[in-house]
């Protein structure tokens, strides 16, 4: 009799743990609840636990704007951004995903959510860091949302696993420069060469931000395979395109540009 009380209890147990961990996955799904304000626009709706401003609203349509230009994405697919000035808020529901609550923003293909952190998006001035247009180091909540967007490519084209498996270089780089396709005038030179200046100013990055500044190496290198040398998503996706050797391609490029 006591064994069977004590089963009960194991069971009655594991089911309030199982259904307490089905809740907090369905606040990835649908977190509305936990947000107050709401902007509707064609094709992306903004979510804030803040009163949505006239540059958040701004920044929403820049965003539908970036999306748009993203090669690869379901064109009828909807989007949902929420944005976090709670940096509570946003730590919570990044643990819940797993992922780093002090990044700027994640997001989740099969729900169609993106997070923004307020606190991500102040870390330049935080880590002491000039801006750098056309880059993550804009801080801009449409950048963001854009590069989140961009990731879902990676999902749609390779599925869930596969797209886990991808380099971390091309996926990041990738999604920067998805992010900024449609807001940058041009990719020659004069373009490339002052974020490449940034990039190889060491006095421009302290001890924190060195680890950030690979991102900008890899959105060059992207910016470089896509708009300078026209080549596809299939060939920056293969296997044996390889960090080292597209780097040692753009840095000659460069080089011969400054040069002649």
């Amino acid at each position: 009799m006591k064994m069977k009380t004590v089963l009960k209890s194991l069971i009655s147990l594991v089911l309030i743990l199982v259904l307490l961990l089905v809740g907090l996955v369905a606040l990835l799904f649908f977190p509305q609840p936990l947000f107050a304000e709401k902007l509707e626009l064609e094709g992306l709706t903004l979510y804030a636990d803040t009163e949505i401003s006239s540059q958040m609203q701004e920044s929403a349509r820049e965003a539908l704007q970036r999306i748009s230009a993203i090669e690869g994405l379901d064109p009828n697919r909807g989007y949902r951004a929420f944005y976090c000035e709670s940096h509570r808020r946003y730590a919570f529901l990044s643990q819940i995903a797993r992922l780093n609550p002090n990044s700027q923003g994640f997001g989740l293909y099969y729900a169609g959510n993106m997070f923004i952190s307020e606190k991500g998006l102040a870390a330049n001035e935080r880590l002491g860091l000039e801006a750098i247009p056309f880059s993550r180091f804009e801080g801009s909540m449409a950048h963001v949302i854009a590069h989140e967007a961009a990731h879902f490519v990676h999902v749609r084209r390779y599925g869930f696993r596969d797209s886990q498996a991808l380099p971390i270089w091309k996926t990041e780089g990738f999604a920067d420069w998805g992010a900024t396709v449609a807001i940058r005038a041009n990719t020659d030179r004069k373009d490339f060469l002052p974020r490449m200046e940034m990039l190889q100013d060491d006095q421009r990055w302290n001890h924190e931000g060195y680890y950030l500044r690979r991102f900008l190496k890899w959105q060059l290198m992207a910016e470089y395979h896509f708009d300078v040398c026209g080549r596809s998503q299939e060939a920056f996706f293969d296997s044996s395109l390889r960090e080292e050797d597209l780097w040692v391609e753009l840095s000659n490029w460069i080089a011969e540009g400054k040069s002649s």
